[in-house]
């Protein structure tokens, strides 16, 4: 399943943040995480990254 992740060169800019239309990129004041479940994968997070750490990452689909 494809998502969003920020990695942990990111230097907390608050680009990302801010034009989330979703609002599903968080912080805890020290560290960005992106809200999985309301992300829609529209990519404007990683447009305005200055340092390009917003990663799409695809994740094999698991079978239960």
């Amino acid at each position: 399943m494809k998502h969003l992740e920020i990695t942990s060169v990111c230097i907390a800019c608050d680009n990302c943040r801010a034009v989330c239309p979703e609002k599903a990129v968080i912080t805890n004041g020290k560290e960005y995480y992106i809200e999985n479940w309301s992300c829609t994968l529209c990519g404007l997070c990683q447009e305005v990254c200055p340092i390009d750490c917003i990663k799409t990452v695809n994740d094999p689909i698991q079978f239960k």
